[in-house]
């Protein structure tokens, strides 16, 4: 089984027409709706499964500024000052607390190297320190082990997975955006060179325009339109290599071997192998999320506009490949 999710209910009539239509119903899909609906915008949001009910669900939580890209370093700093009042502004619990992120090390290499990111981080004016095996133990009361050291940065934070995304689409829902579950996107329709409306498989919803933030599925999506989103295979641990202490702060260790989790990876799977997985893959996922790919078929050209048309799919949105 996988985690469990707080539910959200889909609105059950299509609009006539919306301003944004968002394309996925995770983290960063609902967040979109939210403050696109509260400057008053007409937003639907189209999930194919349910909220948060792939990667967004199915993370550590951490809202986090210690070991990223030095570039990331100032949205990260912008984040963290949102999720402090998000409960406030969802009027709900997302499970958002600052409670610290340590990453322990095991050796003096580990240790260098998280040291040499705190270069980076001297500008940004950041908390992230480096701590002794003393301290560490502190830190991690209970720890059955000793570690080298850690660096610590106390004022990051982490949320729920299962609770923060349901939340933020209620939230959107209250402030006037359309919520569709159990609707995914098959394709778009275009008109002088602009997105005129989507076709999901309950209908056609007309727009203006459209965010993507379909996860691992985007390139897929993508590829359908005739654009290129290079996207990175993702490795996904066999099971959870982190651990909360007492104190709240959340430590992590490496995990020493990873399975391929990628739509490229998955694209050939007959109709009887599909059948295996169906519900039942990696950590509870759908099956749009382990190991049949999302596939979709160009369609029909000509006049004004172009609409794209799907292979034949499962319920959770997913195509079959048929050999």
């Amino acid at each position: 089984m996988g985690p469990v999710v707080d539910p959200v209910a889909s609105d059950s009539t299509l609009p006539q027409r919306a301003s944004v239509v968002i394309i996925g119903g995770g983290i960063i899909g609902t967040s979109a709706a939210l403050f696109l609906a509260k400057k008053g915008v007409s937003v639907v949001l189209c999930e194919k499964g349910h909220v948060a009910g792939e990667q967004s669900s199915r993370n550590w939580g951490w809202v986090r500024k210690m070991n990223r890209d030095p570039r990331e370093l100032p949205l990260i700093i912008e984040s963290l000052r949102l999720w402090e009042g998000m409960n406030e502004m969802v009027e709900a619990e997302t499970g958002f607390r600052r409670a610290g992120i340590l990453y322990v090390c095991d050796t003096d290499e580990d240790m260098a190297k998280r040291e040499a990111w705190l270069d980076y981080a001297r500008p940004y004016q950041l908390d992230t320190r480096l701590v002794g095996p003393d301290e560490l133990s502190k830190l991690l009361p209970g720890a059955t082990r000793r570690y080298k050291g850690a660096a610590f940065t106390a004022s990051d934070g982490r949320a729920e997975p299962q609770k923060a995304a349901p939340a933020i689409a209620a939230a959107a829902r209250r402030h006037g955006a359309t919520i569709l579950t159990q609707c995914a996107v098959r394709g778009l329709e275009t008109a002088g060179g602009r997105v005129a409306a989507v076709i999901t498989e309950k209908g056609r919803i007309p727009c203006d325009s459209i965010v993507l933030a379909g996860g691992a599925w985007s390139r897929l999506f993508c590829r359908e339109l005739g654009l290129r989103l290079p996207q990175l295979k993702v490795l996904m641990p066999p099971g959870p290599r982190n651990s909360r202490s007492a104190s709240g702060s959340t430590a992590a260790t490496p995990s020493p071997t990873a399975i391929p989790m990628s739509p490229t990876s998955c694209r050939t799977v007959s109709v009887s192998s599909a059948s295996s997985y169906r519900h039942s893959a990696w950590n509870g996922a759908r099956c749009a999320s382990a190991s049949v790919a999302a596939s979709l078929r160009k369609g029909s050209k000509g006049g004004a506009s172009r609409s794209t048309s799907p292979r034949p799919t499962r319920r959770c949105g997913c195509s079959i490949r048929r050999r």
